[in-house]
Order: C-alpha cells, then structure tokens, then sequence
C-alpha cells in the first residue's frame, strides 16, 4: 500500500499491480500452450526455453 510508495520511492497503484498480474497469466498462459507441445523444452544451461527447429516450421506453417 501506501507505506511500500513511501519506503522505496515508488508509485505503486492497484489497477498497476492488477494489469501486471494479468499480463503474467497470459504470459504463463502462452508458456503452458508451448510446453503442452512436442519439440518445445526447457535448457537449464541456457535457461531459456528451445525448440526443434522443424515443429516450429510445422506450427507456423
């Protein structure tokens, strides 16, 4: 609330907080629909989510 704007500077509004929260779950949204998919894995290496080449061409196409 109002104690968090004033301790770290910030602006902090609820419809903020609320349009964020929405934009994570349709991100999380489009992840899911990806690892849902063959060919799409997560590389801890890399952390970063990769795909064979192919069933990307076959999904575009």
């Amino acid at each position: 609330g109002y104690e968090n704007n004033k301790k770290f500077k910030v602006k902090c509004l609820h419809e903020h907080v609320e349009n964020h929260l929405k934009t994570v779950k349709n991100e999380r949204a489009t992840i899911s629909t990806l690892q849902a998919k063959n060919g799409f894995r997560w590389d801890d290496t890399a952390t970063k989510y990769v795909y064979d080449e192919q069933m990307m061409v076959s999904i575009l196409n």
